[in-house]
């Protein structure tokens, strides 16, 4: 479960910037709930590497390496989000393939 957690809690200023930038594009919204997003965004990152990784270390990215498969798994992530940039400019899936590719690399990972 430690790799889950690991995984989610070291993507999530980057799963905040992907729904934003999706729900955006989706349905258009307004720039106050696009600052709401931004100033939430901000508020992760400065939480996770103000406070949070001093005090859990085993949580902190420095601490992990990435495996083989984990390289293998960003290499054919960076494959089809140049696929999508190529052929389906402006698509809505590039972000959260984006996501995913993190996603599964961190989960990847291993401690030093």
């Amino acid at each position: 479960m430690t790799r889950l957690k690991y995984t989610i809690f070291n993507n999530l200023y980057f799963f905040i910037l992907v729904i934003m930038i999706t729900t955006d594009r989706l349905f258009h919204l307004s720039m106050p709930y696009f600052i709401l997003g931004l100033i939430l965004f901000v508020a992760v990152l400065i939480y996770q590497y103000r406070f949070f990784y001093p005090s859990h270390p085993n949580y902190n990215p420095k601490n992990y390496r990435v495996t083989k498969i984990g390289c293998a798994i960003t290499a054919v992530g960076c494959l089809i989000i140049l696929l999508l940039i190529f052929f389906l400019s402006g698509s809505i899936w590039l972000w959260p393939a984006f996501l995913i590719t993190c996603l599964m690399r961190d989960y990847f990972s291993i401690l030093k």
